[in-house]
């Protein structure tokens, strides 16, 4: 395979031998390109060395595939993917070519570019007509030979700081110091990330240089999405929401959880999603009381036959040029929930809609759980002696947890739940009731956007009711349970 794969690269890059100028979009799907402005990019940077003025950012992107590959030649938790960009570098450059570098200089209002592929001959099997073309559309400067940076950054740093992608020490020495394997393994103990590294070759090469983090700046300014993030972000809600609704009906008695996980990522590359945005979280009957975490790191857990009267979680997203989407919903195994089921379902549902209704400018994200916290509280009084020891334990989850979390270019943009939200902001907002007893567990999880106004649920065409769950499971036959 691996010589295939070195193949295709070699032929694909000596298809433009007439020395035409490639397609920028030869399918049928909207790219990156057809997405995001190139005055969206300008401003990113503008934003950036507004906050970093002091010194040049330098900004290394992911590397070729195959090089990576050849890298990784022993490493048995390798596995070859389609390549993308690392996120920083698109979300400032828009270039999704691989091997390259980027150097933003706040004093001259520049970015220059970096790469190994520069030769525009025909035929040439460095890539370089594609990226020309690219960089030319961005507005950019046409790339300059990787050869030249270290002598170039040599005569720009001077007595100024340098800007890399760099942990904080907080982050850098958070690990399990109890773990036997921690010295060996990356990211497990300090000065074990490849950013880490970075850093410490950055300084053997530049002696005496001042290295900055600019990681603080870079989650400041992808906190707040602007308007080509938010209509990405849409697509992809769109798009995730399409995926488990076509899941959604596939699921019944007898059926396995890969087999619907099948079904929702055939919707999604059928729609136009390069990538799922994480793997697919179907926990049926009593895996839907197991954390995720126990689920993803058992090799075999995702292997049940759904059975009669269970309930079943969905949880799956697509990446839609780079932007992700977080959904899930609870689901009747049988096709329609059980009165015990139904009943349950309505009161974690009230609940969840009141938290729903905080998300808004000026509060903070924290509040959404503690609104659900007392809708709860409130309720708890009404419900039936079985429901009442579950529902006293949801309390604690929400009292201690958070209610979700904030999205963009990938799962977790940020982590701060304490400030207030500003219009702009994207979070998945989702929670988890448990019923041991009986074996079941109720979650939803929706987008939403922060607006001037309060806030937009993106996913609102998914039902999230007991009766549009039912009605949207309908296409399937199955034995009614009532």
């Amino acid at each position: 395979m691996r010589i295939m794969l070195i193949a295709m690269v070699i032929a694909g890059a000596t298809l433009n031998v007439s020395g035409q100028q490639p397609e920028s979009n030869s399918g049928k799907f909207p790219t990156t390109s057809d997405v995001f402005q190139p005055s969206t990019f300008a401003a990113r940077r503008a934003r950036l060395t507004a906050l970093a003025a002091d010194g040049p950012t330098v900004l290394f992107g992911e590397k070729n595939p195959i090089d990576a590959w050849d890298e990784h030649t022993n490493d048995p938790f390798f596995r070859v993917g389609p390549f993308r960009q690392e996120e920083n570098f698109f979300y400032l450059t828009g270039l999704s070519f691989p091997d390259l570098a980027a150097v933003i200089d706040p004093a001259s209002h520049d970015i220059t570019i970096y790469s190994p592929a520069t030769s525009t001959a025909p035929g040439h099997a460095d890539g370089g007509a594609e990226l020309q073309a690219a960089v030319r559309r961005l507005g950019l400067h046409d790339p300059v030979p990787m050869a030249r940076l270290e002598a170039d950054l040599e005569s720009m740093i001077r007595s100024r700081p340098v800007y890399l992608l760099i942990r904080s020490d907080a982050l850098t020495t958070a690990f399990n110091p109890q773990h036997v394997f921690a010295p060996f393994l990356p990211g497990a103990a300090p000065d074990t990330y490849r950013e880490d590294i970075t850093r410490r070759l950055f300084e053997r090469r530049y002696p005496g240089v001042v290295v900055k983090s600019i990681v603080p700046v870079m989650v400041s300014l992808r906190k707040v999405l602007d308007a080509d993030e938010i209509a990405a972000m849409r697509r992809a809600v769109t798009i995730s929401a399409a995926g488990l609704r076509r899941g959604m009906a596939h699921v019944a008695p007898g059926v396995d959880e890969r087999e619907v996980a099948a079904e929702i990522e055939y919707a999604f590359k059928k729609s136009g999603a390069q990538l799922i945005a994480y793997g697919a979280d179907l926990q049926s009957g009593p895996n839907g009381l197991r954390s995720f975490i126990d689920v993803d790191t058992s090799y075999d857990l995702r292997n049940r036959t759904m059975r009669a009267g269970e309930v079943a979680l969905i949880d799956h997203s697509a990446e839609v040029n780079y932007y992700v989407s977080d959904l899930a919903r609870t689901v009747p195994v049988s096709g329609r929930f059980t009165p015990d089921q139904r009943l349950a379902y309505d009161f974690y549902l009230a609940v969840y809609e009141a938290g729903l209704a905080q998300i808004k400018p000026g509060i903070p994200y924290m509040e959404a759980n503690r609104a659900a916290a007392k809708a709860l509280e409130s309720r708890l009084s009404t419900l039936p002696a079985w429901l009442k020891g579950p529902a006293t334990e949801f309390a604690k989850t929400l009292t201690n947890g958070t209610p979700g979390h904030f999205l963009g270019m990938n799962l977790h943009i940020h982590d701060d739940y304490d400030s207030p939200l500003v219009p702009g902001q994207v979070v998945a907002y989702e929670s988890a009731f448990k019923i041991p007893e009986r074996g079941w567990r109720f979650t939803a999880e929706d987008v939403v956007l922060v607006t001037p106004a309060g806030h937009d649920v993106l996913s609102a065409d998914l039902p999230r009711t007991a009766d549009g769950i039912e009605r949207m499971m309908r296409p399937v036959a199955r034995r009614d349970v009532r």
